[in-house]
């Protein structure tokens, strides 16, 4: 019946080519029609369906919070000054650009600081109960306690009594009992206070007091401290870096919106860089930037790179082989015309029932390309044959369709239905592209057979119809004539190797790895590894939300709790700890002693520098009776200690030693006055009443860049980092998993990432051996005999063992990109298969039909393979890895399957035709 129809519809093409031209031309308008405008999503959320659970959970995050995948800026070199300077130009440039700024490529806020000054008068509702009793035994201390500190009327005085508190407790054994941990941080505080005044005695523009600290003000919810310098900056554990965190206006991935982003973003570090350094220090800060929105912009660039250099290479590539192979360029823009006509209907269909393109299904055109060129060199080949034998254009095209159509039916049509098997996928994209993929093949399959021979047939074409050359197939033969020959140690070797092959190819391991995927050289993944290894931020960052402060601080601590989780940031981090009716005592209490003191508080008077001295040597005295004490008894770290303080005191002495110059009285008056004033100013802050600390008023008072990341519309968001880095091998799947067990709310981009390898994964196998049956049965049906079929898949299972045995020689894993390739090496290892099995049987199973059916196809058969190698092995050149890796699966599949095609599926014709 097929080849009946296939000889009425050459008929057809012979009488009326000018119809069906036309009519294939009128087809291609009106598709193309549907196709200006047609919109590419590129970004990651484009390949899930809307309806998808996570992706609806994800959705339901943005609409409240906004994207929690910021851009982060980290800003090293310099000194802490410059980077800071930096960062507040940085964070004033972009802010005032986003404030007359609409588009969705702009900034909706940046945060390089937490100015904490607001939250400093609720200082004492962060310290924990047992801290608050400290305090408060601290403050009655009769020599260091408030009342004692306030009644000292200048700095000698309080030298004095710091001698007096230190003597009491050494001599009363206190100090054997504190913890080393405890008496090193005192000490490290006294000397501290010693050296600013040291400095200022000598003549030094310094703060007598420190910049009070982000952890002094937390206390014990260092969690919020942890990423925060001295001034509330945000900077890296070891202080090698500052960062910020800038936020885009829209949560879009697609790259129309994240490059123009990145733009705004890097010339505003461009001009915050230069201003930062007026003096002249060029090149000493440097800005880099990573995140998923850097990451996307780099994939983008790199994509679109890779398509301008691997596209020209595939062209120049295919022409030349079409050239080489045809030895006629004319036939082998020919060849394309079919392809192009099945490109515009493939989009047509896309655009009618998907609406738009995504960065998977883009993928179609490759693949049309790659598999429906054979259907064209295969008819030209007939067509050649069919004029060399003396036939005019249009019995020969008559004769190449039904010659060489009923192994272009079967080659198109199983890739066809293997395509259509990807629709079974999980994932959108995946399925999307199976249906565009299936219904272009069968495009291709019907312009070739109906375009190709009306053109040959055209009277007036005569120039389209001369033939090249013909020539003599002496290598060929001979060549045939070897595989016959050597059947059986071909027979051998190939099973042999590919049993190896596939044996090899089970230790091939799935990667989740994203960052793998990209240019090895890529700047922001450097620094996207370096974020994550040196500060308390991720940009592999887990969200979920909270309907209430109090279920927020126990999701987070039970997600503390997990060994994979890193850190969890919510806005009970810059909150006091609940406040218990024995914390509200204790702060009464305080309170009480503040304002009992403010009562006694003596008139600060200027120090004599006679007396000061005195005190000095009285507290050296003692230092080194303690020291001395501390070493005999075993604590070491006390006796460091008060080693390192020792020194500063002595230098204090020899400045006050008589005569003391003019100035430096002066000077020993002013820090004696910044002293007692900051003493009465902390003891009338700890009199003052003040109200509890609750989520409204610290949302008001914190930073609205922080604030609206925390709280919005009454919900509140946690943000989960992963304990190092989310790449490592089997961290992801533990790491969600273990999320998921504690809420099942939880999303971001770790979620939906590893959703979606989780879906491709599971569909791998079930998908290809899907594909295998399709295939089987389509050429069961074809070839009506159940060892030809056999024969016919033994390129495709060499093909597909030679490549997962070459992927686990090469160390390459299965990923987003590499899977693609196998339904394109099964689609494209049968076509040569079919179309040797079609030519034999049309010659008869004999040794001189195999050899003749090798001889006479196998040029075409190579020529269409080179075409695909060229074209699909072209993306080995990407610097993009993950289209790199596919380019080596095709290059190697489509090799396999060729060699496998031409000499061991001939071996095994010629081996049944031996028995016969």
């Amino acid at each position: 019946m097929r080849d009946r129809l296939l000889g009425r519809l050459a008929a057809l093409l012979s009488k009326h080519p000018r119809k069906v031209l036309t009519i294939a031309a009128l087809t291609t308008l009106l598709c193309a029609l549907a196709l200006p405008g047609i919109p590419i999503k590129s970004g990651h959320s484009s390949m899930v369906a809307r309806d998808d659970p996570d992706q609806r959970r994800f959705a339901g995050y943005l609409s409240h919070f906004g994207s929690p995948d910021v851009l982060f800026v980290l800003i090293d070199g310099g000194s802490a000054a410059q980077r800071r300077r930096a960062v507040d130009l940085l964070t004033a440039d972009l802010s005032r650009r986003s404030l007359a700024c609409r588009d969705p490529s702009c900034v909706r806020d940046v945060l390089g600081r937490v100015d904490l000054d607001k939250l400093r008068a609720y200082a004492l509702q962060f310290l924990s109960l047992a801290q608050l009793r400290a305090l408060h035994e601290l403050a009655r201390d009769e020599h260091v306690g408030i009342a004692a500190l306030l009644t000292a009327r200048d700095i000698g005085e309080l030298v004095a009594r710091l001698g007096d508190a230190l003597d009491h407790r050494a001599a009363r054994g206190v100090l054997t009992k504190a913890t080393a941990l405890r008496a090193r941080r005192a000490l490290s505080a006294l000397r501290r206070l010693f050296v600013a005044l040291d400095e200022h005695l000598a003549g030094k523009h310094v703060s007598l007091l420190p910049h009070a600290t982000t952890s002094g003000l937390f206390g014990a919810s260092q969690r919020a401290a942890a990423s925060l310098d001295e001034r509330g900056y945000l900077q890296a554990r070891d202080g090698s870096f500052h960062l910020l965190l800038v936020r885009p206006r829209s949560s879009s991935d697609e790259p129309p919106v994240v490059l123009p982003f990145i733009d705004r973003v890097r010339a505003a570090c461009t001009r915050a860089l230069r201003a930062a350094c007026p003096g002249g220090c060029s090149g000493v800060l440097h800005a880099r930037w990573t995140g998923l929105p850097a990451i996307i912009a780099a994939e983008s660039r790199a994509v679109g790179r890779d398509l301008r250099v691997t596209g020209l290479c595939a062209g120049v590539a295919v022409l030349l082989i079409f050239a080489l192979g045809l030895r006629s360029l004319r036939q082998g823009l020919l060849g394309v015309v079919p392809l192009l006509a099945a490109l515009v209907g493939a989009l047509a269909f896309a655009r009618l029932c998907f609406g738009q393109l995504n960065m998977l299904t883009s993928a179609f055109v490759a693949t049309v390309v790659g598999v429906g060129v054979d259907c064209s060199i295969h008819l030209l080949a007939r067509y050649n044959e069919a004029r060399a034998d003396e036939l005019t254009a249009a019995a020969a095209a008559r004769a190449a369709v039904r010659g060489a159509g009923p192994g272009i039916v079967t080659g198109a049509l199983t890739s066809a239905l293997a395509f259509l098997a990807l629709t079974t996928s999980g994932l959108e994209a995946f399925a999307q592209l199976g249906a565009i993929c299936a219904v272009g093949l069968v495009l291709a399959l019907l312009a070739t057979l109906t375009i190709v021979p009306a053109l040959l047939s055209l009277p007036s074409a005569r120039w389209l119809q001369r033939p090249p050359t013909p020539r003599r197939r002496v290598a060929a033969d001979a060549a045939a004539a070897a595989v016959v020959r050597w059947r059986w140690p071909i027979v051998a070797l190939g099973l042999s190797a590919a049993l190896l092959l596939g044996l090899a190819g089970r230790s091939v391991p799935w990667s989740y790895d994203y960052l793998a995927l990209l240019p090895r050289d890529e700047p922001s993944v450097a620094a996207m590894r370096r974020l994550a290894g040196a500060s308390a931020f991720s940009a592999e960052v887990a969200v979920t939300t909270a309907s209430s402060l109090a279920q927020a601080r126990t999701l987070a601590a039970r997600l503390r709790a997990l060994p994979s989780i890193g850190r969890v940031e919510s806005l009970a981090d810059y909150l006091p700890p609940t406040n218990a009716s024995d914390h509200a005592l204790m702060r009464q209490r305080l309170r009480a002693l503040a304002r009992a003191a403010l009562r006694l508080a003596a008139a600060p008077r200027r120090p004599a520098p006679r007396r000061v001295l005195r005190a000095l040597q009285r507290l050296r005295d003692v230092i080194e009776d303690v020291r001395f004490d501390a070493g005999r008894g075993g604590r070491a770290t006390l006796a460091t200690g008060l080693s390192e303080w020792l020194p500063v005191v002595r230098r204090i002495e020899l400045r006050l030693q008589p005569p003391v110059s003019a100035q430096v009285a002066q000077r020993l008056a002013q820090a004696s006055h910044r002293l007692t004033d900051a003493l009465q100013r902390a003891a009338r802050w700890l009199a003052e009443p003040r109200r509890t600390l609750d989520a409204r008023r610290a949302a008001a008072l914190l930073p609205s860049a922080l604030s609206g990341r925390l709280r919005a519309r009454g919900a509140f968001a946690l943000y989960i980092y992963p304990r190092g880095s989310l790449w490592r091998p089997g961290f992801l799947a533990r790491f969600v998993g273990e999320l998921q067990r504690v809420d099942t709310n939880v999303t971001g981009f770790p979620i939906l990432h590893y959703s979606i390898a989780r879906a491709v994964e599971r569909d791998l196998l079930r998908i290809l051996a899907l594909l295998v049956a399709v295939v089987f049965v389509v050429l069961l049906v074809d070839l009506r005999r159940l060892l030809d079929t056999v024969l016919a898949v033994v390129p495709l299972t060499v093909g597909l063992c030679s490549t997962v045995g070459a992927m686990a020689l090469l160390g390459l894993h299965y990923n987003f990109a590499s899977i693609l390739g196998f339904p394109l090496i099964v689609g494209i290892g049968v076509d040569s298969a079919v179309h040797l099995l079609h030519r034999a049987a049309q010659q008869q199973h004999t040794p001189d039909a195999t050899r003749s059916a090798l001889a006479r196809t196998g040029g075409a058969v190579v020529l269409s393979a080179l075409t695909s190698m060229a074209g699909f092995g072209a993306l080995a050149l990407a610097s993009h890895r993950g289209a790199a890796s596919l380019g080596v699966v095709l290059l190697v599949g489509i090799s396999a399957s060729l060699l496998a095609s031409l000499l061991l599926l001939p071996a095994l014709l010629a081996v049944r035709a031996r028995r016969r």
